[in-house]
């Protein structure tokens, strides 16, 4: 298990990461890739991350997940109908035995090593296909996990975003068809088309609910059984769902989000977001082993990923890069997470114009009016961006 100190990587973990770094590319296996992901919209890489790295990985993560379980103080949910069907599982924000959803605990990574060594945050291998995807201005938005903990139940079948960004998935174990492999319904990450050969587009593409219903139906899933050492590179556009963990153990996946960078508010309105959302979970939380509050729960979560995903950066003044690990990072990791705050820089108050800060207004507003209205308490859709959002061709 690892200390709570940042620890560098060990030699032989330290050689791994260098040999894999110093490997040169292959452009063709990457261009494949590539066109794997814009046809079934995902792609799985083999191999792409070293056993020594990914032994670190998993000893911190460990340490730092449990120890936000013990905080929290949420209770593990007893198995249910939830472990043998999705009808009526929301996909967003219901803490029932975890702050996620049944059994099911996310959590956002600390800003230290081992999370932003370059065998990870800048890996040609995944950060080829990205490039070819979303051009080379992309940013990180979201650097989080997501573990099903033994007896969590489906999730309902889902878009994450109807915009078009993309999820990096970094299983710390072997995914295994038991211990809760993500499900996926290939090609649903495209507006459907007569022709087999339609161009791949970047566009905002929203699946309603009943439409969503009958492609589940229509359309075969796949469950993705990964050996760890794999990454996932998938398209949040994509319908998919968590699957129960019938497993003895937890399944941890970190999760990198990646998307082309856009213009974001002033960084005063973003934090001043940040801390009423932060509040509101608190309130909702409440002490104890149960949520007191849910609705004011998952208004907090909603508005807390409303504004991860306007400012593009999830490292606010919780999560700040120390001025050792920012001076640590290679430029083009830098360059990905340039929205991020670092220890002692005032770069970021410079951030942001006002095109940026109303779009972000009215998403919060509109999260805000949302929740109100709805009686079940129903988490928010995935994101307003179908809606009067002109989509842009594919880099």
């Amino acid at each position: 298990m690892a200390t709570n100190a940042p620890r560098p990587l060990d030699s032989r973990a330290a050689l791994a990461g260098r040999r894999s770094m110093n490997d040169p590319v292959n452009t063709e296996a990457t261009a494949h890739q590539t066109e794997a992901f814009r046809r079934e919209g995902y792609v799985v890489i083999e191999q792409a991350l070293s056993d020594d790295f990914l032994d670190v990985l998993r000893a911190d993560f460990e340490q730092a997940l449990h120890a936000k379980v013990a905080r929290f103080d949420l209770k593990p949910a007893p198995r249910d109908a939830r472990c043998e069907a999705n009808d009526g599982v929301l996909n967003d924000f219901q803490p029932d035995g975890g702050n996620h959803d049944f059994n099911r605990w996310n959590m956002h990574l600390p800003s230290r090593r081992p999370y932003f060594e370059a065998m990870l945050v800048d890996n040609p291998r995944i950060t080829g296909v990205i490039d070819q995807l979303l051009g080379p201005d992309w940013v990180y938005y979201i650097i989080a996990s997501d573990t099903p903990f033994p007896n969590a139940g489906f999730q309902t079948a889902h878009q994450d975003y109807t915009r078009f960004s993309i999820a990096i998935n970094i299983p710390l174990v072997d995914v295994t068809p038991d211990n809760g492999p993500m499900e996926v319904w290939p090609g649903t990450h495209q507006p459907p088309s007569e022709g087999r050969l339609a161009p791949f587009t970047t566009g905002a593409h929203r699946i309603d609910e009943p439409t969503l219903k009958s492609l589940v139906r229509r359309i075969p899933s796949r469950k993705l059984v990964m050996r760890r050492g794999a990454v996932l590179i998938r398209d949040h556009r994509m319908v998919h769902r968590g699957t129960p963990n019938l497993a003895d153990a937890p399944r941890y996946m970190l999760s990198l989000y990646c998307i082309a960078a856009e213009q974001v508010p002033y960084r005063l309105l973003s934090d001043a977001g940040a801390t009423l959302a932060l509040s509101l979970r608190r309130m909702g939380r409440g002490s104890g082993a149960a949520v007191r509050h849910r609705r004011l729960f998952d208004l907090g979560a909603v508005l807390g990923r409303v504004v991860e995903e306007c400012s593009l950066s999830d490292r606010d003044y919780r999560r700040t890069f120390s001025a050792e690990l920012w001076a640590s990072l290679g430029p083009r990791a830098r360059h990905h997470l340039r929205f991020a705050r670092v220890q002692g820089e005032d770069r970021v108050r410079g951030q942001g114009d006002l095109k940026g800060s109303g779009a972000f207004l009215k998403r919060y507003a509109q999260s805000i009016s949302e929740a109100l209205q709805r009686p079940d308490g129903r988490p928010r859709l995935p994101d307003h961006y179908a809606e009067g959002r002109p989509g842009t061709d594919a880099p």
